[in-house]
């Protein structure tokens, strides 16, 4: 898996392997979207947030824009699945402003769904982990 995860988006990094998911570990660490949506009033609650309010949020509490993927759950409906951050290859605290950003379809409104915080302490490397490193 972990391999895997590195193939297809660590390797334009030009980290090794275990070089990319140290990065992603302190990456984790010092950019908490969680907290910086929070101090916003958007929590992962199952409520509908709009979109253009997480980008807000997040642009002020990191500095430059994102790019916001979403997902459909099971009664169809646009949830936050992934934030699209790019880093500094040099200092992976440093969030800079992205070459591009992707074109991910999300409605105006979507759902933050509800999840256990406690997964992100044990899994801190998952699938929705995307790192562009510049």
């Amino acid at each position: 898996m972990w391999k895997s995860l590195w193939k297809n988006n660590g390797v334009c990094s030009n980290l090794g392997l275990f070089e990319y998911f140290v990065q992603g570990i302190i990456i984790h660490r010092e950019i908490n979207l969680i907290k910086a949506l929070r101090i916003h009033g958007i929590v992962p609650d199952g409520r509908l947030y709009q979109l253009a309010d997480i980008k807000k949020a997040l642009k002020i509490e990191l500095g430059e824009e994102v790019g916001i993927r979403c997902s459909t759950n099971l009664e169809g409906n646009f949830q936050l699945y992934e934030v699209y951050v790019c880093i500094d290859k040099h200092d992976a605290t440093s969030v800079i402003p992205c070459p591009s950003l992707p074109n991910f379809k999300c409605s105006d409104e979507i759902r933050f769904p509800t999840f256990d915080i406690q997964m992100l302490e044990k899994n801190v490397t998952s699938n929705s982990l995307n790192l562009q490193v510049e």
